[in-house]
């Protein structure tokens, strides 16, 4: 992979730790992702990847919520990744955390469906913040997702009442109740 897949979620994507998140597409399949989540302190423009450390506040867990691609056709990735409530975080930010090898675990209704270390995440994290700031201004308190570690289990998607818990070691938890939107066209 030459770079990193992007897309820019916005501020109405972010949930708390036990929010429930409601798919508003029932009749597509989802799934969650548990990812590493780089919180930004100082605005960052074309930063060395041996400064970011410097200009990051500190850590957290995402899940990025996803759903699957409508009829091929969402090229920016908008209605996939972007609906209220697809990018839980937390629980809180550790600024002192060492990310370096971190066990990353998505976990549904109690069983590990992925499990990987961020060692094994084809960018580092240092790497995909400062290749960012090459061609984009990071704010402070922009939060960056740095992907999931290699599938070792494959794609698991997520039902209505099922509950995701993406755990990183170190740094805790993070679990929310997946829900399908309920419709009534009475």
């Amino acid at each position: 992979m030459k770079e990193p897949l992007v897309f820019i979620k916005p501020g109405t994507c972010i949930a708390n730790p036990y929010d429930q998140i409601v798919n508003p597409f029932s009749d597509l399949p989802w799934w969650g992702e548990a990812e590493l989540a780089v919180v930004i302190k100082k605005k960052m423009r074309n930063v060395n990847q041996n400064n970011v450390r410097e200009n990051i506040l500190g850590f957290t867990i995402g899940n990025d919520v996803t759903v699957e691609n409508i009829e091929e056709r969402d090229h920016h990735l908008a209605r996939s990744k972007c609906a209220d409530a697809f990018c839980p975080v937390g629980p809180w930010i550790d600024t002192e955390f060492d990310a370096t090898d971190c066990l990353i675990e998505a976990v549904q209704n109690g069983e590990v469906i992925r499990r990987g270390r961020s060692s094994q995440q084809v960018w580092q994290w240092p790497k995909i913040i400062s290749w960012l700031s090459t061609w984009m201004t990071l704010e402070p308190w922009d939060i960056v997702l740095t992907g999931n570690p290699p599938d070792t289990v494959g794609m698991r998607y997520v039902n209505h009442g099922d509950i995701y818990t993406a755990r990183i070691e170190g740094l805790g938890e993070l679990t929310n109740k997946f829900l399908l939107r309920q419709t009534n066209h009475g």
